[in-house]
């Protein structure tokens, strides 16, 4: 008997040792995940895009080109909202102009409207303010008070977002200028924290800020940086704009219009809808043949270079989101061939831009190598969202504003929004043992990356959203003492999802982050595979698309005799 249970003693042994050893396998496999903190241990500095306000003389908000949306629910001196302005321009674009061919009408609104609205807060010839226009008095305040202050809690540490550096500046402005006060902001916080190096979060404009403060004063200051959808590589929209090279396409502007369905065009909504319809249906713009006469001489060409300097083209920010291969054409457009009268009033401002492009821009890879040599990266690029349809390539992946390629510094993407790379690149990266950079939706190779291992990618996400729990692994990132933090540190992917309940929720609290698989990607609010039809099929839609239209427009008509 004692034989007996020495012997089933000795199996149950046996057994647990290899259930041990299996359990202890199973475990070698489970991933340690880095965790994603909502503090730094040094100062944490944000240095945002276009969030201050400018203002007059008298410390009142002005509208700016840039942060339109703000201008949209403002009224001017006399009491009028700015969305009657832009009825006024809309009206006789669609009846006077697309219906009977007079575009005067149209091009004298315009010329009105938009300079009656932004000329508080244009730029002079030199790329400086005029007017008495700043950012407000409290911003002012408020970066004196900050920088001098140690905003520390009682554990030592600085808890996001309550406990951060804003730093307050005017976004129109030189970003080399503006990296002159950032140096200063910084050299201040850390007399007033006794800290040595700072962590600085940028996003949109503010990324310019950042790179132009490495590009004049170097990385011994910075912890770590982390940029959000950033302009420094260019912004596809503002680029392409400022260089003349427009192209309509009805299809993106209805998906455009749609997910900015906040504008509330004052109940014009269904016109612009139907006539959106009624210009594709026709056959305006297939292969460009009545396109280029029609919409690029008589209403972007003219137009836009004459109001050009009406507009934020005096802004020297703007000008930093013009890409290389763009900008000697966007000076041309905007100011002339050298030695124009433009290129003379506004020598100062060009001088200021071409500084810029010398000093920032083109060393763009190598000031990101600088800092991450010396301290810590991260990136995140937003898309999955249509970028504003008036330009050549609004049909690549975008947050609206800036292509993936340009905020990634690099990722080779899908030919357009509606596409995905093709198999035999894949299989190529493959072969490579690159898969991994791969997206779910094949849309993306990161792998192309300047910081491949750096850069996450958020889907569903516009331009103007910034998820906390994605800003907090950037300023984790940032902060980290162990070294640099990459894609594989974190429970989130190189590739995620914003899962929001409704399309263009802005509450960062009403979403959260998922990891990108093939199932959960395809959130694009549109139909990505183009209606076919026959000749007979076509025709019946061009019919219906004009009575539709021309019963708008009647009643239009009707209800503003009544």
């Amino acid at each position: 008997m004692k034989k007996a249970f020495c012997i089933v003693l000795s199996i149950v042994l046996i057994f647990s040792s290899f259930t041990f050893l299996s359990f202890g396998a199973e475990n070698d496999k489970v991933e340690v995940y880095h965790e994603i903190k909502s503090y730094t241990t040094v100062p944490l500095v944000v240095v945002r895009g276009d969030g201050n306000a400018i203002t007059n003389s008298e410390d009142k908000e002005v509208p700016t080109v840039v942060n339109i949306q703000k201008a949209l629910d403002s009224e001017d001196s006399d009491g009028n909202n700015v969305k009657d302005s832009i009825m006024n321009v809309i009206k006789p674009f669609l009846l006077q102009g697309a219906l009977c061919n007079n575009w005067q009408p149209y091009y004298d609104a315009l010329q009105k409207e938009i300079s009656d609205l932004f000329s508080e807060t244009l730029l002079d010839g030199n790329g400086d303010p005029q007017y008495g226009t700043n950012i407000s008095g409290w911003a002012r305040w408020d970066n004196d008070y900050s920088s001098h202050t140690d905003k520390a809690g009682d554990n030592g540490v600085y808890d996001y977002p309550d406990e951060k550096y804003e730093f307050h500046y005017d976004w129109r402005l030189d970003p080399l200028y503006s990296a002159t006060l950032l140096n200063e902001y910084i050299e201040n916080i850390k007399k007033s924290t006794g800290k040595n190096k700072v962590c600085v979060l940028a996003n949109c404009l503010g990324t310019q800020v950042i790179m132009a403060y490495i590009a004049e004063y170097g990385t011994d200051s910075l912890k770590g940086i982390g940029m959000e959808s950033s302009t420094v590589g260019g912004a596809e929209f503002l680029s392409k704009a400022l260089s003349g090279n427009f192209d309509f396409d009805p299809e993106a502007m209805k998906r455009y219009l749609a997910l900015r369905s906040e504008l509330n065009l004052g109940g014009y909504e269904e016109l612009i809808d139907a006539s959106l319809d009624f210009l594709d249906d026709s056959g305006v713009f297939d292969d460009g043949k009545v396109l280029k006469p029609l919409i690029y001489y008589k209403l972007v060409k003219g137009v836009t270079s004459a109001l050009a300097l009406s507009t934020a083209f005096t802004y020297p920010s703007v000008w930093g989101t013009v890409k290389p291969e763009d900008y000697e054409k966007a000076k041309e457009y905007v100011f002339g061939k050298e030695g124009s009268e433009k290129r003379q009033q506004y020598a100062g401002l060009i001088e200021k831009i071409d500084n810029y492009e010398v000093t920032v821009k083109e060393r763009l890879p190598e000031l990101l190598t600088e800092m991450n040599n010396s301290g810590n990266v991260g990136i995140e690029v937003n898309y999955g969202f249509q970028m504003i349809p008036i330009c050549t390539t609004d049909d690549e992946l975008s947050d609206e504003i800036i292509t993936v390629e340009d905020q990634s510094f690099g990722a080779t993407c899908a030919s357009n929004l509606n596409s995905t790379l093709t198999n035999d690149y894949i299989q190529k990266k493959i072969s490579e043992g690159k898969e991994k950079y791969i997206s779910p939706d094949k849309k993306i190779d990161a792998s192309t990356c300047v910081l491949p291992d750096q850069t996450w990618f958020l889907k569903n996400c516009s331009h103007y959203w910034y998820p906390d729990m994605l800003r907090e692994m950037l300023i984790t990132v940032a902060d980290c003492d162990e070294g640099q933090l990459t894609v594989d540190d974190f429970e989130y992917s190189q590739f995620m999802v914003y899962v929001t309940t409704e399309v263009m929720e802005r509450n960062n609290n009403s979403g959260y982050l998922v990891k990108m698989t093939e199932e959960n990607c395809n959130t694009e609010a549109w139909d990505t595979q183009p209606e076919k039809l026959n000749f007979f099929q076509k025709i019946a839609k061009f019919f219906k698309s004009l009575k539709k239209l021309i019963t708008l427009i009647f009643n239009l008509i009707k209800s503003s005799k009544s």
